[in-house]
């Protein structure tokens, strides 16, 4: 049995390289006789990291004949695959018509060519929207109508669907796969710790920022780029004197290091503050990581879903509604930054408010994140009970 991955899988993103990891290891452990193509524009990572397991990557660089996923070599991996699996939040429509940015383009057209070979197709745990266009739309409504499941990660992606026209029948929620990605052993997080220079006595803050911040900026006629890296700059500054603890930017994607530097750039108190990336980190070692600080505040929604996997507190940076959605989920809305709203004494006030009420909140995180992880593990024995036919 064999499955033909489809999703964001270059290694850049850490919480898209920590689905495909969830995906495989704990698809693996369930049935070890599944195998896997993975389509990506980095064969080379694909290979190092899954020596061990049958994984095959498949390039789609464009000398292959391929944009994007659209390409023959996918179309011969969907072939001689058995199912197709898409995965992450790769259902939206802005920059529909782009190819090179946008993935449900694509899926129109490979669903359709999938389901003609006679494979099965699965939407495994994945997250929708936004589908703001009525052309959008449409393509979400045809890709979903034409698998054979279509497994949300949140609430809100399914009500979305149900209101576009997406078969009832078909819509599960299980949480995302990120939550049970294992992480780096505690020899390799010391190590990662102590190249940062975090390996003290010193208490870690953990921050994630964004670099699609510019996406929301250009909505304000108040805010600019300038004005939210001296905001952030300063509130870390007065967090460091408040509380004397080290913070360390935790970054999970490659192209958002230039904005962290800017900011580590503008503080004063730049001395008690580092960088980590999944540039040089794996996804288990940024995970790692996060299971040592003591709060973590962050953007990007993997930021918060492999922090809080490793149940430490979080604060929701808001620059989209996913963020919000999560907060939701994990029981703490309370605990969401507006973004919109940034000024270093507010938000050095959230962080300090979460920081001092951290035990607390880590008691009440543990049991949800705990069934967040057990429904999350449900998800790979549905699949392979109900679609692979096999338990060995």
């Amino acid at each position: 049995m064999r499955f033909s991955v489809l999703g964001s899988n270059s290694g850049r993103n850490a919480g898209d390289a920590a689905i495909l990891a969830s995906i495989i290891n704990n698809f693996s452990a369930i049935n070890g006789k599944l195998g896997f193509d993975v389509p990506t524009t980095n064969c080379r990572y694909i290979r190092e990291r899954y020596q061990d397991k049958d994984v095959k990557p498949v390039s789609i660089m464009p000398w292959t004949g391929s944009v994007r996923m659209l390409g023959i070599p996918t179309m011969l991996s969907i072939l001689r695959s058995d199912a197709v699996l898409i995965t992450d939040g790769i259902i939206f429509d802005i920059k529909l018509f782009n190819p090179l940015f946008n993935f449900l383009i694509l899926l129109a057209v490979l669903v359709p060519l999938a389901r003609l070979m006679g494979k099965k197709v699965i939407c495994f745990s994945v997250g929708i929207g936004p589908l703001d266009t009525r052309i959008g739309r449409k393509l979400a409504r045809m890709v979903c109508n034409m698998s054979q499941s279509v497994m949300v990660r949140e609430q809100s992606s399914y009500e979305l669907l149900e209101r576009i026209g997406v078969r009832p029948e078909l819509l599960e929620i299980y949480p995302d796969a990120a939550f049970v990605n294992s992480p780096a052993d505690d020899s390799r997080v010391d190590e990662i710790l102590a190249r940062a220079g975090l390996d003290g006595p010193e208490k870690i803050i953990g921050i994630n920022v964004n670099s699609y911040i510019d996406l929301w900026l250009r909505k304000s006629e108040s805010l600019d780029r300038e004005y939210f890296v001296g905001e952030f700059a300063a509130a870390a500054d007065l967090v460091i004197e408040k509380l004397d603890v080290k913070i360390l930017f935790t970054i999970t994607q490659v192209m958002d290091i230039g904005i962290a530097e800017q900011i580590m750039g503008r503080m004063r108190n730049r001395d008690a503050a580092a960088i980590i990336s999944n540039k040089e980190l794996t996804n288990h070692d940024i995970m790692g990581a996060m299971g040592r600080m003591e709060l973590f505040v962050g953007m990007r929604l993997h930021s918060l879903i492999l922090s809080s996997a490793m149940y430490t507190p979080v604060v929701g940076l808001a620059y989209a509604p996913k963020v919000r959605h999560f907060m939701k989920m994990i029981g703490m809305p309370e605990l969401v930054y507006e973004l919109k709203e940034i000024s270093a004494e507010g938000l050095c006030s959230a962080i300090v408010n979460a920081y001092n009420d951290r035990e607390s909140n880590r008691e009440k995180l543990k049991p949800v994140i705990d069934e967040i992880k057990q429904k999350a593990l449900a998800a790979f024995s549905v699949v392979n009970d109900r679609f692979l036919n096999r338990k060995d």
